[in-house]
């Protein structure tokens, strides 16, 4: 019987398990694919306070260090689903049920992708999902954008400040982003918008440089030479395996108050698969204390 089973071990998972480790709990960390999350194929990561420059797969070896040498148990498994028992839950994994007091869930989330060739080669090469976390490193370059709600045109609003010219480029002819945000990309004179077109080719060495878009409608095809594409299209919750014992949203992310409690007291949730506004490494972590200290308190 754990204090505390943690059900993924990104930034978020593996602080809460910091947080309950030195607090004297036992604790039990399942992953099902890398550790260190989505930050971990991060090449450089300039954002987080107190460290200019830092490797993400460095930080997520050091964070796994830290949380073993506190001696966190590991077990590499999938997860299934949580079973409220009496007084206690049961982590259903492929390795068998594991009992504990309190379960936190940081399983994160996964991008949607556009499903093209080639696509994967590009990732952390000429690919990313955050024009926060990246677009910096690309000022004065070309960026391409493709998506067409809120966080797209924002992204591509964003990118205008920074780079020398961004490409949005959306599959149908209307957005379905606020129309404010639209005229405001619209106005800015370094945004190229493609409507009705999708990307059809990558290409690019060991990094990305070019790609095809192709209109739907009139069959074109354009060669954009560009440093960067942001996918904007999407993000996707991993939590239906818990929909049955905790509430989520119409988006599929945990429902949450602000210290992290869900809707089942001794279930918490931290990281980007909880519902909110801003997902980053600093949230992340953010969140990760915040879960431990609200189970710690639960435990008492």
């Amino acid at each position: 019987m754990y204090d505390a089973i943690i059900v993924g071990a990104g930034p978020a998972g593996m602080t809460a398990a910091l947080y309950l480790l030195r607090s004297g709990k036992t604790v039990l960390l399942l992953e099902s694919d890398s550790f260190g999350g989505q930050i971990a194929s991060a090449p450089n990561v300039e954002n987080y306070p107190g460290i200019p420059h830092m490797d993400g797969s460095d930080f997520a070896d050091k964070l796994l260090t830290q949380v073993t040498d506190f001696g966190a148990d590991i077990d590499v498994t999938r997860v299934g689903g949580i079973n409220k028992m009496n007084g206690f839950f049961e982590v259903i994994t492929e390795n068998g049920p594991v009992a504990s007091k309190t379960v936190i869930i940081a399983v994160g989330v996964s991008h949607r992708t556009l499903g093209i060739p080639g696509e994967e080669k590009y990732f952390g090469k000429g690919i990313s999902f955050c024009a926060v976390c990246d677009g910096p490193f690309y000022k004065g370059k070309t960026a391409v954008v493709v998506g067409g709600g809120n966080s797209a045109v924002q992204e591509a609003i964003y990118l205008s400040d920074i780079c020398e010219s961004v490409h949005l480029v959306h599959r149908r002819d209307t957005f379905r982003a606020e129309t404010s945000l639209v005229e405001c990309a619209k106005n800015k004179s370094n945004i190229f918008i493609h409507t009705d077109s999708v990307i059809s080719e990558f290409f690019g060495d060991n990094k990305l440089n070019s790609m095809v878009l192709l209109n739907k409608k009139t069959s074109e095809k354009t060669n954009v030479v560009c440093d960067v594409l942001f996918e904007a299209i999407g993000r996707v919750p991993e939590n239906k395996i818990f929909s049955d014992i905790i509430d989520l949203d119409s988006d599929g992310y945990v429902i949450s108050d602000e210290n992290c409690n869900t809707s089942c007291p001794g279930i918490f949730v931290a990281g980007d698969c909880r519902q909110k506004s801003v997902r980053q490494l600093t949230t992340a972590v953010a969140d990760g204390s915040a879960a431990a200290l609200a189970a710690i308190d639960y435990l008492k």
